[in-house]
């Protein structure tokens, strides 16, 4: 998979709750950053009015008919 850098500030609390998991499981910060990141997006389109409902039942608050 192609990646992308990105930089974001982050409050110094969720930084360190972040540090504290990867040297528990012996993962990076970056993976669990990105599988937040990945969790969320999807809801954050969905609020938006970007994504179908999950399970494409609905689109923009339209019935699809047929489903």
């Amino acid at each position: 998979m192609a990646t992308a850098t990105a930089a974001l500030r982050i409050p110094e609390d969720l930084a360190n709750r972040y540090d504290r998991l990867a040297k528990s499981t012996g993962r990076t910060k970056n993976f669990y950053m990105t599988e937040a990141l990945a969790a969320e997006i999807g809801r954050l389109e969905y609020e938006y009015g970007l994504m179908n409902y999950p399970g494409s039942v609905w689109l923009r608050a339209t019935p699809v008919r047929g489903a």
